[in-house]
């Protein structure tokens, strides 16, 4: 299993567990679900840790990171910062094929959601934005990005079920798709609304160290 795999799957795993009721999971119980040495484990456990998609607690486990505004409204902020530029380069390279392959990740995603299987709706969801953003071959940004996914994953696994897919603000990820096909300037608005939601979503049911609001970032 290569490491981004490894790194998928340990997530995956952790978020599996959440929704079974568990709080936290061993460095045992994820080799033995995945199927992997310890070391190897550990190897890719420091690597989520790093980027504080997880924390791991002595005698306790390992679990996701619970965020806090501070932290939400950072990565967001950097993702809506490389998101204009990587959008660009997506316009730019965009074919019908890679439309047809968001076409059908977002099929899994909506098949996920209509199922109530929330791991793999966190996994789908996943799997659509690390796919738009490698359409931009934008190879640092797209590293960036993919870290930034994670803690978003993160963030939104002990939520998932509280989703609710017909808010009247939510952009689908069909429509980012629609304005990719015409090449449309629109997908510009669209991409930076879709993440807004996710992240007003995620600050409504975050823990409150201020009072102070925080703006939309524009792009």
């Amino acid at each position: 299993m290569a490491n981004k795999e490894l790194i998928n799957s340990i997530v995956d795993a952790i978020i599996a567990e959440i929704h079974r009721g568990k709080s936290y999971v061993t460095e045992f119980d994820l080799s033995v679900t995945l199927k992997v040495s310890r070391t190897r484990l550990r190897e890719s456990i420091q690597a989520l840790q790093t980027y504080g998609i997880i924390t791991k607690r002595q005698k306790c486990g390992i679990t996701l990171a619970q965020p806090n505004r501070k932290n939400l409204n950072e990565s967001y902020l950097l993702r809506e910062m490389l998101g204009k530029l990587i959008t660009d380069a997506v316009l730019k390279n965009i074919t019908e094929r890679d439309c047809d392959r968001l076409e059908k990740i977002d099929f899994r995603v909506i098949e996920a959601f209509r199922d109530q299987d929330y791991p793999a709706l966190l996994r789908h969801d996943l799997e659509f934005h690390h796919t738009f953003v490698d359409i931009g071959q934008m190879r640092i940004a797209s590293q960036i990005l993919h870290n930034l996914h994670y803690l978003n994953y993160a963030y939104m696994a002990p939520l998932v079920q509280k989703i609710n897919g017909a808010s009247e603000n939510h952009v689908s990820h069909q429509e980012i798709i629609d304005s990719l096909r015409h090449r449309d300037a629109a997908c510009y608005k669209l991409v930076k609304q879709h993440l807004n939601h996710a992240r007003k979503f995620l600050l409504k049911h975050c823990p409150a160290e201020t009072n102070n609001s925080v703006p939309e970032i524009i792009i």
